[in-house]
């Protein structure tokens, strides 16, 4: 999960560990631990599905 992360964005760990935080504190995101995944919330999800067609 985090090496994709870091190849796509270039961001050492800590950024990366900084935008997770944040995300997740917000409430953007959804942490699944077991399965190491993260998805978007999806009320997140379905606004960027919107304003990215509109």
């Amino acid at each position: 999960m985090l090496e994709e992360i870091r190849q796509k964005t270039r961001m050492d760990d800590n950024q990366i560990q900084s935008v997770i935080e944040f995300l997740k504190a917000y409430n953007f995101i959804v942490m699944d631990a077991a399965k190491k995944k993260m998805k978007l919330d999806e009320t997140v999800r379905k606004f960027l599905a919107h304003t990215t067609t509109s």
